[in-house]
């Protein structure tokens, strides 16, 4: 016997095994029942209308006030955040900001955002799964939570209580 005709028995059996269990996995599926009268139009009414109950049972989305923003620790993890607000980020994204030459190395912001029902969001940047950046933005669009003060690259000197060390030397 040539390895051709091997190769076509040894498939010809790898296809009817495959085919059998195809076969007795259907056959053990439960069946769908049909109402008396073969009309299934009120049966899957009531599946649709089973579901949305048990949308309805599911816990609103908890608020996350602008004090609970602010109460978070900077270097926190996006895990250790997802669990406080009690679910995970709505929307993510990526910044790359090039850094300030001489000052600072290039470095990507990993934003994830929470949305309120109310319209009011809350913005997180992390940079090495650290939390280094915080916004609330209200409803209404406007921020409400400065900048925190190390991201302020241009006024270092000021937020280090170092002004004027140049001069000094």
């Amino acid at each position: 016997m040539s390895s051709q005709n091997v190769m076509v028995i040894v498939l010809v059996l790898v296809g009817a095994a495959l085919g059998a269990g195809y076969i007795i996995g259907i056959s053990r599926s439960d069946p769908i029942s049909v109402p008396e009268g073969g009309d299934i139009s009120e049966s899957s009414t009531e599946v649709l209308e089973e579901e949305k109950g048990e949308e309805e049972l599911l816990p609103a989305r908890p608020f996350i006030s602008r004090e609970t923003v602010e109460g978070l620790y900077y270097g926190l993890s996006y895990e250790a955040a997802a669990e406080k607000f009690g679910f995970s980020s709505d929307e993510s994204e990526t910044e790359y900001e090039q850094g300030v030459q001489g000052y600072t190395s290039p470095y990507v912001i990993h934003w994830h955002v929470w949305n309120n029902e109310e319209g009011s969001r809350v913005r997180l940047g992390f940079i090495d799964n650290k939390m280094d950046r915080k916004q609330f933005i209200a409803s209404d669009g406007i921020s409400e939570i400065p900048e925190s003060p190390h991201t302020d690259v241009k006024n270092y000197g000021k937020i280090l209580g170092m002004e004027g060390e140049r001069n000094r030397r």
